[in-house]
């Protein structure tokens, strides 16, 4: 029998800003906050236990809003480095 028609609607937003500082001539310090939106409608749910009569339930839309952050380092050696 089957789903039938599908439908999936996904969204999703980040938004990050970035700040770095110079400590010293070859180090680098940086830091990125990260704001997340995140949206999705199922048409049907094929998780969901179907009904005899009417099949698989449609799926309302459903979102979420998440924060993260990312930090890092980066120095810069003055001297060649080889694996001779």
């Amino acid at each position: 029998m089957g789903f039938g028609h599908l439908y999936s609607d996904y969204q999703l937003l980040q938004v990050g800003l970035t700040g770095a500082y110079q400590i010293t001539d070859g180090l680098s310090m940086g830091i990125t906050p990260n704001f997340n939106y995140a949206s999705l409608q199922i048409e049907p749910v094929p998780i969901a236990a179907p009904d005899q009569q009417k099949g698989y339930p449609i799926g309302e839309k459903s979102s979420s809003i998440g924060f993260g952050g990312q930090i890092g380092i980066f120095y810069a050696m003055k001297m060649d480095f080889n694996w001779d």
